[in-house]
């Protein structure tokens, strides 16, 4: 397994801007919700307490059931790699360098001067950087190649 980095902190936003932004967030899911084109998604929030209009395709979600999921919410968790000695635990305390996110739909190409999408060559440059990275505890899907012939199945 993967040693974290243990450093210090960053508070870039003081405890009132985090419980500003939660009570905001709470009050955006419980309205006006989440909107969802899946009757999977709706049934699952249905069954777990959330408030589903089938018609108008809305979860609310109430404040009581996000609370009720944060406190129940491990305090650590293991990113597993294909590779044991890749697996990384996940705890308070350490920082974590790590490159991915959302798949965005392009990236800025510094060569063309101008954004395009990925192809699987960058995928695997990408990949190939996080590896070279000491600091880089993890990768995940920062891009998504366009070029291959399962991803032009799913969207035509």
């Amino acid at each position: 397994m993967k040693n974290a980095q243990r450093g210090g902190s960053w508070d870039v936003l003081s405890g009132g801007d985090l419980e500003r932004i939660h009570q905001a967030s709470l009050s955006l899911l419980d309205n006006p919700g989440i909107f969802s084109e899946s009757d999977l998604i709706l049934d699952l929030f249905q069954k777990g307490g959330g408030i589903v209009d089938r018609e108008a395709r809305l979860i609310r979600v109430p404040p009581e059931m996000v609370t009720e999921a944060l406190q129940s919410a491990p305090k650590s968790f293991v990113l597993y790699g294909r590779d044991p000695e890749m697996d990384l635990l996940v705890e308070p305390g350490p920082v974590y360098y790590g490159m991915g996110g959302t798949s965005e739909p392009f990236f800025w190409d510094y060569d063309l001067g101008r954004p395009r999408q990925p192809v699987k060559e960058d995928m695997i440059r990408a990949t190939r950087l996080a590896q070279a990275l000491t600091q880089c505890r993890f990768r995940h899907g920062a891009l998504l190649s366009r070029g291959c012939a399962s991803w032009r199945k799913l969207h035509p």
